[in-house]
């Protein structure tokens, strides 16, 4: 108790002090920069819209040079310039909330239906991998039809009537990734169909087949975005 009392009592002793300690300066206190409480708080946006709007809408209050950063393909960032101290202003931080497919999963029939018509631009393959999950029976991935590349399936083509088709593979989709102001790429995915051993479910799942390459595309289409819709300001860079 008494420690803690005289422990109390010296901490109520503001005063800074500086004590050299084999040729290292020491100091009592632990000090902060003032001007970092002064910096503005970044406004966190969610689309390309609110984005353009702020630049148009809030000019007054926008610094002489300025700079629009796609850091990824769902994140811009508009910062200023260099100060004294070689810091920057970070005045707005706009990021996609889009929904993505979970791309190198395993989904049942029922999930992955619901994803590709709800997580996909519609277009010829989507359509036909429809058709296919829609259509698979049970217990039906033929493993004597996988190669790893090439695999066969049971489908129904009638009331009772039922067929073996090829899985297609590799098949051109187009996943919502970004922003949806700019348009998404074309992208090449290994479609792969699996049974659940246990139930016998079938499962399927979708594998980026491209690098990342698409990445590049919608950063490239969402510069385009920005240097069209904010070309009049020519105090603002857009870097990709």
């Amino acid at each position: 108790m008494i420690k803690e009392a005289l422990e109390y009592i010296i901490g109520l002793n503001d005063s800074i002090q500086y004590e050299t300690i084999n040729d290292k300066l020491y100091c009592n206190k632990q000090m902060h920069l003032v001007d970092e409480y002064n910096k503005i708080k970044p406004i966190r946006l969610h689309s390309l819209t609110s984005l353009v709007d702020y630049v148009k809408t809030c000019e007054q209050n926008i610094p002489d040079k300025m700079y629009l950063v796609i850091n990824e393909y769902n994140s811009i960032s508009l910062i200023g310039h260099l100060d004294k101290d070689n810091q920057r202003d970070n005045v707005i931080e706009c990021s996609s909330n889009t929904v993505q497919f979970r791309f190198g999963e395993w989904h049942t029939q029922e999930q992955f239906n619901i994803a590709l018509q709800s997580l996909f631009v519609d277009n010829e393959d989507r359509a036909l991998l429809l058709t296919v999950m829609g259509n698979l029976e049970a217990g039906s991935v033929a493993k004597y039809g996988d190669d790893g590349v090439t695999q066969k399936a049971t489908i129904k083509s009638g009331v009772s009537v039922k067929q073996d088709i090829v899985v297609p593979n590799p098949v051109t989709l187009i996943p919502y990734r970004s922003f949806l102001e700019v348009g998404h790429p074309a992208t090449q995915f290994i479609f792969r169909l699996k049974q659940d051993d246990r139930t016998g479910e079938v499962k399927a799942a979708l594998f980026e087949a491209d690098g990342g390459a698409w990445k590049m595309q919608i950063m490239d289409e969402i510069k385009k975005y920005l240097e069209e819709s904010l070309k009049e300001f020519e105090n603002i860079n857009i870097l990709a």
